[in-house]
């Protein structure tokens, strides 16, 4: 299924519990982003009993530690939760900064249909959901245009945005009391001409293995973000003019670099540091990284398996028909222990 970063070392104990019952949810994914005092970032996921640490990649300075969130399922973690976030967590180098505890709420659920004019589904597009209030969610549509969006969405009104390359974005408006069910949010989508296309790769500098689920933001007379597949690749059509092209990934540092793309052409991005196509990231230091804990308390949140597999864009159909199993066993796992 290729390389995905690897997930900090759980040797500081905490806890994370859904709302109600206090049961130790596991798989939850937990941030840490920081807000002053340099750019570092690093998560981890919760183990069997609830508990995680994020003790690497942290330096000293000021952080924002975010539970619930997912990041394309990539990294193993739990959906179907309102993500929580706690500001203002201060991290001293090589100490702990414990009992950052959150309680998460079961999300709401927007599902529906994305299909082209013709009423054909659009495979494979990114639908958003953003609400008026702060709160976001987003899914990929299956072989049928089907999706449902089962995560990070609090009781609002939100604007639903399919994207998919080769048509126009649409929207729509709907109101989600969390933690119902919004259904028949069907959106249609019009075919545009084909433009110049981006592709490029994000590598670890130190290892040089490909990065998956990394964030490339595109910026010019387009703006968009994209992820990386499982083997570090992306790309994405645009329309000819002058871009700016960074990367962002936990734990990494942040590499830009400029991008002239022509219509009907194909531009690969290269990284200053390496004569491969692709960007190249350096991993930060984890000798003196100080460490975040904490506990996580919320209500069980069962989601039941989409009627076809919903397969993200950077996908193919069998490599995530495996990761929709191991969701499975894992959710077995959950369920008896």
């Amino acid at each position: 299924m290729g390389e995905t970063p690897t997930a900090p070392i759980n040797n500081v104990l905490s806890l994370i519990k859904p709302v109600g019952q206090a049961t130790p949810l596991q798989g939850i994914l937990v941030v840490a982003t920081q807000t002053s005092g340099g750019k570092s970032s690093s998560w981890a996921l919760t183990d069997k009993n609830g508990q995680y640490s994020i003790n690497s990649g942290l330096t000293a300075g000021t952080y924002t530690v975010t539970a619930g969130g997912y990041d394309y399922l990539l990294l193993g973690e739990t959906a179907g939760y309102i993500s929580s976030a706690v500001n203002g967590v201060v991290v001293t180098a090589g100490q702990e900064t414990p009992n950052n505890d959150f309680t998460l709420n079961p999300s709401g659920w927007i599902s529906g249909t994305i299909t082209a004019s013709n009423g054909a589904p659009v495979f494979r597009a990114l639908v958003v959901a953003n609400s008026t209030t702060g709160f976001s969610g987003f899914e990929y549509t299956n072989e049928t245009g089907f999706y449902r969006i089962t995560t990070g969405l609090n009781s609002s009104t939100y604007t639903v945005t399919a994207k998919y390359q080769g048509y126009t974005q649409s929207t729509t408006g709907v109101v989600v009391s969390a933690p119902s069910a919004i259904n028949n949010v069907n959106i249609k989508m019009t075919s545009v001409p084909a433009g110049g296309e981006v592709i490029g790769r994000v590598t670890n500098a130190a290892s040089g293995q490909a990065i998956g689920s990394a964030t490339v933001q595109i910026s010019g007379p387009t703006n968009v973000q994209v992820k990386t597949d499982p083997k570090g690749y992306y790309s994405y059509i645009l329309g000819s003019g002058s871009y700016v092209v960074s990367t962002s990934v936990p734990g990494f540092g942040v590499n830009k670099t400029s991008a002239q793309v022509a219509a009907s052409g194909i531009t690969r991005i290269y990284y200053p540091a390496t004569a491969a196509s692709g960007f190249l990231v350096t991993p930060l230091s984890g000798a003196n990284s100080g460490k975040i804990s904490g506990a996580v308390t919320g209500s069980s949140s069962p989601i039941p398996e989409f009627p076809v597999a919903v397969v993200p864009a950077i996908f193919s159909t069998a490599i995530f028909l495996i990761l929709l199993s191991t969701r499975k066993l894992k959710k077995s796992k959950n369920t008896n222990a």
